[in-house]
Formats: structure tokens, C-alpha cells, sequence
């Protein structure tokens, strides 16, 4: 859906969402009632950006994976900051949505004369295609916080697809120098660390109600 088919309660939700996009590319969004609640909002997807451009290694010319893209918050981020973006998302329906606003806002960008990307949208399953992928610099995982009760866990085990975070950081983590995460506050981190002690949190940074963090690969930097 987008602005204009979205219900009442839901259409503040573009322009609290995509606050960095003219009004025009905000109404043409598209999103479903999912994405409303799970993609990151705009201004907050960029200092995540900024976060990885602060790494050791990490550059405008490094290759960035998004593993869990939706509906592109954080693949377009990526897009503006980086050369070479994967948008990795298992549903077709969200990997049409994905493709229409990285078009839109490649659209908007053009017109501004900045930078970005090309973006290679991939529809799959995270746990099978990030094994594939074996040139990134940064592979990056959002994984789903089990809706509003996530708020009243002590710690909030986060899996995607059934399978435990820590199964798809330790898989991801074999194939590029860093795997970062967008988790609540109350994430169980020690489940999702606890993998080989040669990966170790390099940073850790608290936004709103969420937190961005960062584990070393295995692989080393270029």
C-alpha cells in the first residue's frame, strides 16, 4: 500500500518513516502494515550508516548486505552512503515494495545530483543466501522483535525464520569483516554473541529504544 491506500491509523506513519524524502516520493512509498511497525526510520538508518563509516576498514567503496531488507529502510541508507548495496528479503511481495521505493529514491537522489547505489535485490532466505555471499565488508541483520510484547521480556530471544540469531551471525560472520545488528533494548546478547570467542563486539551504540551493534568477522578487514 502506499499513502494514499494506507488506513487512517497508518498514514502518519510515511512521513514519521521516510522524514529524509520529499513529500511527492513519501506518498509513493510503499509498505505493508508489517513494515509500518519494523523498518527503520530514516534519520536513524542514516546514523547507523554513519556508524559503519566509523569502522576500521569500512569505506564509501565497501560492500554493504542488508539480510533482512523488507521494505528498504536501512538498504537505502546503505545505497546513499555506500558503492555496492545487497537488499536480501524472502517475501516477493515486500522484494516488489523494496524495488519500487529504491527506484523512488534513486529518482530523488538523481534529481539532487548525489550519489546511489546500485542495489542488488535478492529474494530469499537469509539463512541460505548469506552463505553464498562472500565478498561483504559488513553484513547487516534487523531481525523481528516479536511485536509490542517484546517490551515485556526480561531478555528477548530474537530468531528469524525459527532459526536462533546466533546461528545466522556465526554463518554471516565467516564471510566478512563485520556482521551489525539492529536490536531492542532487552535483546539476550549473550545468546546471540555467544559464538567462537574470535568474534567480539566492537560497538555498541544506544538510539531511541533500540540498540546498533557491531561484532568483528572473521574474515579481516581489507
Amino acid at each position: 500500500m502506499t499513502l494514499e491506500t494506507a488506513p487512517g491509523n497508518l498514514k502518519y506513519k510515511w512521513s514519521f518513516l521516510w522524514k529524509n524524502l520529499d513529500d511527492n516520493a513519501q506518498g509513493k512509498i510503499m509498505m505493508d502494515e508489517v513494515a509500518t511497525f519494523s523498518v527503520t526510520e530514516s534519520r536513524l538508518a542514516d546514523r547507523m550508516s554513519g556508524e559503519l563509516l566509523s569502522l576500521p576498514g569500512v569505506t564509501y567503496f565497501s560492500k554493504i548486505v542488508d539480510a533482512t531488507a523488507c521494505v528498504g529502510g536501512n538498504t537505502i541508507s546503505f545505497a546513499k552512503a555506500f558503492k555496492e548495496v545487497v537488499g536480501i528479503e524472502m517475501s516477493e511481495e515486500r522484494a516488489t515494495m523494496l524495488s519500487n521505493n529504491i527506484d523512488l529514491v534513486r529518482a530523488e537522489m538523481k534529481r539532487k545530483d548525489k550519489h546511489f547505489a546500485g542495489v542488488k535485490v535478492i529474494i530469499g532466505d537469509s539463512l541460505r543466501v548469506v552463505p553464498t555471499i562472500i565478498d561483504a565488508d559488513v553484513i547487516f541483520f534487523d531481525p523481528p522483535w516479536g511485536g509490542v510484547d517484546y517490551k515485556n521480556q526480561t531478555l528477548c530471544k530474537l530468531s528469524l525464520s525459527g532459526v536462533p540469531m546466533s546461528k545466522f551471525v556465526l554463518d554471516a560472520s565467516a564471510n566478512c569483516s563485520y556482521v551489525a545488528l539492529k536490536l531492542p533494548m532487552n535483546a539476550n546478547l549473550d545468546k546471540i554473541t555467544n559464538v567462537p570467542s574470535i568474534l567480539r563486539v566492537v560497538k555498541r551504540v544506544e538510539m531511541c529504544k533500540m540498540q546498533f551493534i557491531v561484532l568483528q568477522g572473521v574474515r579481516k578487514g581489507k
